[in-house]
Formats: C-alpha cells, sequence, structure tokens
C-alpha cells in the first residue's frame, strides 16, 4: 500500500524521470529526424539543439 501511495505523491513529470527523460528522447528522435532521407529536408534551416530545447520545454510545459 505505501508504494501505491508513493506513485500517487508523486506527479507524472516525477514518475517519468524528470527533464533528463525528456531531454533525452528528444535527443533520439532529432537525431533520427535529422538522419533521415526524407525528413531531413525540413529541418535544414534550424539547428537540431534549438528544436530539442524548444520541444522539450513545450512538454514539459504539458505536464
Amino acid at each position: 500500500m505505501e508504494r501505491y501511495k508513493m506513485s500517487i505523491d508523486k506527479t507524472l513529470y516525477d514518475r517519468l524521470g524528470g527533464k533528463e527523460t525528456y531531454v533525452a528522447v528528444h535527443r533520439i528522435f532529432y537525431d533520427k529526424a535529422y538522419a533521415h532521407p526524407w525528413l531531413k529536408q525540413y529541418f535544414t534551416d534550424k539547428p537540431q539543439e534549438v528544436l530539442e530545447s524548444q520541444q522539450t520545454d513545450f512538454m514539459i510545459q504539458l505536464m
């Protein structure tokens, strides 16, 4: 029962691992998008780090 209570007390953001998890997920996603033969054309004018940071900030705000 105590384990169940602890999981309720934590936010979804915390249960998913906090900002570090979001940063890692977005880095993997954008590494693949920038390397993809067809998708990379949509990212030529934006630095990958900027998009990763913006996506991370956006998702954290949603949590």
